[in-house]
């Protein structure tokens, strides 16, 4: 074995968080493109989504009630 050579854990990509090392690799929001100040658009289309099916449940439970009447 040569004197410079890593070996064990080094040569496994398991460093710490801020090390050079391409196993600790993170992804940021500013590497996306996120807004961190406002809303992305993912979570506008859920929030958008949630309140036509807020609408849909409700206009089906009004639906049943009033069939029963």
């Amino acid at each position: 074995m040569k004197k410079g050579r890593k070996t064990g854990k080094e040569d496994t990509g398991s460093g710490k968080a801020g090390d050079d090392d391409p196993g600790s690799f993170k992804i940021t929001g500013d590497m996306i493109g996120a807004n961190p100040d406002g809303i992305d658009a993912i979570r506008l289309l859920q929030i958008i989504a949630a309140g036509i099916a807020a609408v849909v449940l409700g206009w089906a439970v009004l639906d049943r009630i009033l069939n029963v009447i």
